[in-house]
């Protein structure tokens, strides 16, 4: 950045010493430039009088004109012409050299032999005009002030600007470097270890509101990877101990048979089944939420029946519950309607609402409520329990592919402990919106929801309890 600000004043300072008297030069002669075309075409108009007039009034420029029975004459802003002291000669020479270079020449360094004016400080413009067929003469001077002192001032100013600049953008540097780069560098070098969840943002040593906020987001980030990594970990513990058990009881049944001959019957056989059928539920879920993450996952729509839909799901749970002592109740619509839907995976939803619903439920008199209700052109389907219930600071956590709550490895019945995040991907890819609400040791809510305007068909009212 100073290297930048030294640049910069060094062009300046160039440009003002070394081109200032050029500058001003090319500035003279174009003003004369301009004062001449006017005067040609207000020759023509016959308006050259009041030409010269505002010319004397506006600028510092003189003029001259030469129609070989008159004379105009223009003062300038200072009240005197050089031009009138032009002699016949002089006038002779002028015309001359006008005419041989297409009627138009530039007088550069005219000598007038003037006191006080030296022999390269006044130019004359000159120019030939034809006037209803006259050759009239047209001149504009202007006295070239030099600008030797001025340019020596603005080289003793600009070297004291040039020391100040410097000195106040090395200081701005070593500020900035203090305040804002440093921070910045220490952020930068702490990122790099954010893969890891080891950023360390502490003596950050900067009160700039965004350094800090992008500092507290850079925390934020590396607590949420620690705690990804954490519960990615207990996953696979997890995980792991669902895949053990069936695995443990499929061979312990299996090699039992092949050693007792007693105990080939179909009792065992169906622990098999079932064991592996566990094995397989697992296996299903992981695959099934890996592809709904990666959005691989098609959904076979149909229209489904809600009434349908939560007697289906009910019935697979009845005999559970009973064996369980868990009251269950099924709560229908008084006027049934379907939807648009994956029938199987809105199933694999409640399956997850309510195993979630068994696995979390200590109440000695546990309760779980499965149903629908419509409120608002809208229709809830929900879960409810007596049980456990979600602390406040856990309900925005529970969908997410790691989290779990608690730390106890609870399993009453099959599942995989992902069941939560893969209700969330298949809610999502059906566009519904879902939630959860509860209160801690008290209950839990688990719902999601229908909109009337996307109702395919109304069926006839249906009575069911459950």
């Amino acid at each position: 950045m100073v290297g930048f600000v030294i640049i910069v004043v060094l062009f300046i300072y160039l440009f003002q010493v070394n081109f200032l008297d050029d500058f001003y030069k090319f500035n003279k002669i174009k003003e004369m430039e301009e004062v001449e075309k006017s005067l040609k075409i207000a020759l023509e108009t016959g308006d050259a009088r009041k030409i010269i007039e505002n010319t004397q009034l506006s600028s510092e420029v003189c003029v001259r004109i030469e129609t070989g029975s008159a004379i105009l004459q223009g003062y300038g802003q200072n009240g005197a012409c050089a031009l009138a002291t032009l002699d016949d000669e002089d006038l002779n020479y002028i015309y001359q050299k006008t005419k041989s270079e297409n009627n138009e020449y530039l007088f550069q360094n005219f000598s007038l032999n003037i006191p006080d004016i030296a022999s390269d400080e006044y130019y004359i413009l000159s120019s030939i005009a034809d006037v209803n067929n006259y050759n009239v003469l047209v001149m504009v001077g202007s006295l070239i002030t030099p600008v030797n002192a001025t340019t020596s001032t603005l080289r003793s100013l600009l070297t004291f600007v040039a020391l100040f600049v410097i000195i106040a953008a090395i200081v701005l540097a070593f500020i900035l470097s203090r305040f804002m780069v440093r921070p910045l560098s220490k952020i930068r070098k702490e990122a790099i270890n954010l893969p890891n969840g080891t950023y360390d943002g502490s003596n950050l040593g900067s009160k700039i509101r965004e350094y800090q906020e992008l500092n507290e987001t850079m925390i934020a980030s590396s607590d949420k990877i620690n705690e990804a990594t954490k519960a990615r970990k207990e996953l696979l513990a997890n995980v792991s101990h669902d895949l053990r058990t069936p695995l443990t009881m499929i061979v312990g049944y299996g090699e039992m048979m092949r050693d007792f001959d007693d105990e080939k019957n179909n009792a065992n056989i169906e622990v098999i089944i079932s064991e592996a059928k566990r094995l397989s539920s697992l296996v299903d879920d992981l695959l099934d939420l890996s592809k709904n993450e990666e959005g691989k996952i098609k959904l076979a729509m149909q229209a489904v029946s809600i009434n349908q839909l939560l007697n289906e799901v009910a019935t697979q749970y009845r005999k559970y519950m009973e064996n369980a002592k868990i009251e269950f109740k099924l709560k229908l619509l008084d006027k049934d309607v379907s939807f648009q839907l994956d029938e199987k995976r809105i199933k694999q939803v409640l399956y997850n609402f309510l195993n979630n619903a068994i696995n979390y439920n200590h109440d000695p008199q546990p309760y779980v409520e499965l149903g629908a209700v419509f409120k608002d052109d809208k229709y809830e389907i929900y879960v409810y329990d007596n049980g456990e219930g979600i602390k406040e600071e856990d309900l925005d956590k529970i969908w997410d592919r790691y989290y779990r709550i608690g730390e106890e490895h609870q399993r009453q019945m099959i599942g995989s402990g992902i069941g939560l995040s893969l209700s969330r991907s298949i809610l999502k890819a059906h566009h519904l919106s879902y939630g959860a609400s509860s209160k801690y040791k008290e209950y839990s809510r688990f719902y999601f929801v229908l909109d009337k305007s996307r109702a395919v068909k109304t069926a006839q009212k249906e009575d069911g309890a459950f």
